[in-house]
């Protein structure tokens, strides 16, 4: 058995590769290699395709960056990156806000 198929119902396998179901019960028993190819299809590691794209795989409906910035159609990756790096500097502000706060017995001689 292949590693690309474990996991993958042949049903799955015969979908996104385009091939008959009696063929991908032959790639999943190990009766036929898997072609590269549709290797590449049955793990969606897109750095199969072209080096530039190493580690980014796709998932169900979504593409994963190395970095597990996860991508769909209706969220494209900067609205997400941009959401997250708010989110970051929010927290980041009220972290510098509570550092700044005076601390015990200092706000004395500020108060008058």
């Amino acid at each position: 058995m292949d590693n690309c198929t474990l996991g993958i119902p042949a049903q799955v396998i015969a979908e996104r590769c385009r091939v008959d179901i009696a063929t991908a019960r032959r790639w999943k028993s190990g009766r036929s290699r898997v072609p590269s190819a549709a290797a590449a299809l049955i793990s969606g590691e897109l750095g199969m395709f072209s080096r530039a794209w190493r580690g980014w795989r796709i998932v169900d409906e979504e593409i994963i960056s190395p970095d597990g910035w996860r991508i769909s159609r209706n969220v494209p990756l900067l609205h997400a990156q941009l959401s997250a790096y708010r989110s970051e500097i929010a927290h980041l502000k009220k972290c510098t806000e509570l550092a700044e706060q005076p601390m015990p017995g200092e706000a004395s001689d500020k108060i008058a």
